[in-house]
């Protein structure tokens, strides 16, 4: 057998038992051989990275190395001069820096994959809550996503796509920054506020503390209850006075004296579900006074049912009513 094909193999883990049979009986031919590969092992400094490994240097090296083995072979057979293991030095040169190449080129996305994955909070279907590393406390909404963008000593910052509710430690030296797009942010020094920004919609709501929301190239001020939306292009401050805009964290729903559609709008948000209304369906003017804590849709809907006459349709991913009547 070819051994400098049994060794490629083995580099590459797809040797057969034969295969390592014959590599050890080529190994045990020669001492000089082990000797030289335990002694190019040991001049592998200790403290270089693979992060400092030039791969493009390192294959230059092994076609260098690889071209003048094989020019040293020829004059050795044209010569018949015996150099076997000069030979098995080089094949073990070059074997070994392929052997390196490869590991590095696998350390190296392997860090990248783990520092995405340790830094990035994703919500798929139920809220997330998690601390970040400045004990910072996070809710993250169903469907949405952060992303810690800084190392949080010489920085705190973090991307949001979605909705969350940040309760954020105080730092007078450090700011925290909530990054909305390339150009848009939020800076707090310490408060809680939460925020939705997907897509066209941004909404935030401050409960404590102090918040400056940068959009347009202009700095709005936000304090306890001042509540900013994206209507129409623009952002508009109000002052919050909806009861329910954190139901999605605390599993609670309020209603006092609400119109019934607005009501059902919230239940569609709430859930994630649609709400439709039956062709020709007259809306009703009723309203509803009631409470929901961490409640099933069917029990909401079944009480909405009992409130205002309301009979309905129900399947995974929508509702529609069918009729409604404050009689």
């Amino acid at each position: 057998m070819d051994i400098n094909k049994i060794l490629l193999k083995v580099i590459n883990s797809k040797a057969t038992a034969e295969e390592y049979e014959v590599l050890e009986s080529w190994k045990a031919e020669s001492q000089a051989n082990i000797d030289f590969l335990n002694s190019m092992m040991n001049k592998q400094k200790p403290e270089q990275t693979y992060r400092q490994f030039d791969t493009a240097k390192a294959w230059q090296i092994v076609d260098s190395k690889t071209l003048a083995s094989t020019s040293i072979t020829n004059e050795v057979i044209d010569e018949s001069v015996t150099s076997s293991e000069n030979n098995s030095k080089k094949l073990w040169y070059s074997l070994l820096l392929i052997l390196l190449v490869a590991i590095g080129a696998f350390a190296i996305k392997y860090q990248i994959n783990k520092a995405v994955d340790d830094n990035k909070h994703i919500a798929s279907h139920n809220v997330s809550n998690f601390a970040l590393k400045d004990n910072s406390e996070i809710w993250l909404n169903a469907e949405s996503t952060l992303t810690e963008v800084s190392d949080f000593n010489s920085a705190r910052k973090v991307m949001l796509q979605g909705e969350a509710y940040f309760d954020i430690s105080h730092n007078q030296d450090l700011p925290f920054i909530v990054q909305l797009n390339e150009t848009d942010y939020v800076k707090v020094i310490g408060t809680s506020f939460n925020i939705l920004n997907r897509d066209q919609e941004f909404d935030i709501t401050v409960y404590s503390g102090n918040v400056q929301l940068y959009v347009q190239d202009r700095m709005i001020d936000l304090y306890k209850n001042d509540r900013v939306k994206f209507l129409n292009g623009a952002y508009v401050k109000t002052k919050n006075t909806e009861v329910n805009t954190l139901s999605w964290k605390n599993k609670i729903m309020i209603f006092d004296n609400d119109l019934v559609t607005n009501v059902l709008t919230e239940v569609s948000d709430y859930f994630n579900v649609d709400v439709t209304y039956a062709d020709g369906l007259e809306f009703s003017s009723c309203r509803v006074r009631t409470r929901f804590d961490n409640e099933s849709l069917e029990s909401v809907l079944a009480e909405l049912g009992s409130l205002v006459n309301m009979k309905y349709s129900l399947d995974q991913e929508s509702v529609i009513i069918n009729t409604m009547s404050c009689d």
